[in-house]
């Protein structure tokens, strides 16, 4: 699309990158919800826009099961709002943050988010 090392200008709506940053932040209350209701089936994929967000996770929850546990997620979830916990973004050696993002699935690489050229990277993490 462009030559090397051309110089580009990229501009961000911050109100829509906010609320986006949002979008994604409610896909780990989701995630800490599930684990305040002990299950903690792997996450697979997440989809952090308006027009649909979700996350999908490995495993299923018995159909016996999942009117009371539909019941304890919205306890959950309420519970983690009322604590407020601040987000908080972090540069971590990369091997750090391997382990805090794929402590329940091995969902990407971290080695993705850094040069290939750099030895010991350092990723960024909210």
């Amino acid at each position: 699309f462009f030559p090397s090392n051309a110089n580009v200008k990229v501009s961000v709506d911050p109100a829509n990158r906010l609320l986006l940053s949002e979008c994604h932040t409610a896909g780990h209350v989701v995630d800490a919800a599930m684990a305040k209701c002990d299950k903690l089936l792997p996450p697979t994929k997440g989809y952090h826009f308006l027009d649909g967000a979700y996350v999908e996770y490995k495993g299923a929850i018995d159909v016996k099961e999942r009117e009371e546990f539909l019941s304890r997620l919205k306890v959950a979830y309420q519970e983690l709002i009322d604590e407020d916990m601040p987000t908080n973004i972090q540069t971590l050696p990369i091997n750090e943050a391997e382990s805090l993002c794929n402590r329940l699935a091995q969902n990407f690489s971290m080695k993705d988010f850094t040069s290939p050229t750099d030895p010991n990277p350092n990723v960024r993490v909210v």
